[in-house]
């Protein structure tokens, strides 16, 4: 179906990211408890969320996809996952939020569930066009981006070609396939 099997650094079941995806994450010094980061992101998610007109609800859905009490849901659908990497010094939170193409999204993970023994409801699978036709990454994006300014100082990055070929080969590590 055009996706690639890879490990997220966070974690979790089988789930799915295309280019209809925001998949953002924030690396932090060890400062919080893992609850309390969580806590933070999903707010800031959900304030995002708000700011393009989707009043998301933050826990479990049943059957849903990668299940976990820090799933953002609204109108009958996840719309997007947060999970957490700690190691001793730092941690990483990281989240993946669907914008579009739920369907497609619905249409890989069906045999990938399968396969793994999974049960999941289908209908589960949401995304924020669902809710805001017409509505585009970009416009999501921005929201999130200027929620998480709130919280943190976001600093812009000049493209690094040295940072990028070195990124290309730590992907190496994460490739499932």
């Amino acid at each position: 179906a055009g996706f690639a099997a890879v490990m997220r650094v966070g974690g979790g079941r089988a789930a799915a990211a295309h280019e209809g995806a925001l998949v953002f994450g924030l690396a932090a010094p060890v400062a919080e408890d893992t609850t309390r980061r969580f806590e933070t992101m999903a707010g800031v998610l959900c304030r995002a969320l708000a700011g393009v007109g989707v009043n998301a609800q933050r826990g479990e859905l049943p059957g849903e996809y990668c299940p976990g009490a820090w799933s953002l849901h609204a109108g009958g659908g996840k719309l997007a996952g947060i999970a957490q990497r700690v190691r001793r010094s730092a941690a990483w939170t990281e989240g993946v939020l669907l914008v579009s193409g739920a369907d497609s999204v619905r249409e890989v993970l069906v045999p990938v569930h399968e396969a793994l023994g999974l049960a999941w409801d289908p209908r589960t699978v949401g995304a924020v066009e669902d809710l805001v036709p017409g509505i585009g990454w970009h416009d999501v994006a921005a929201a999130l981006r200027a929620e998480l300014a709130t919280e943190h100082e976001l600093l812009e990055a000049a493209e690094d070609l040295t940072a990028l070929a070195l990124a290309r080969i730590v992907r190496e590590r994460h490739d499932a396939g």
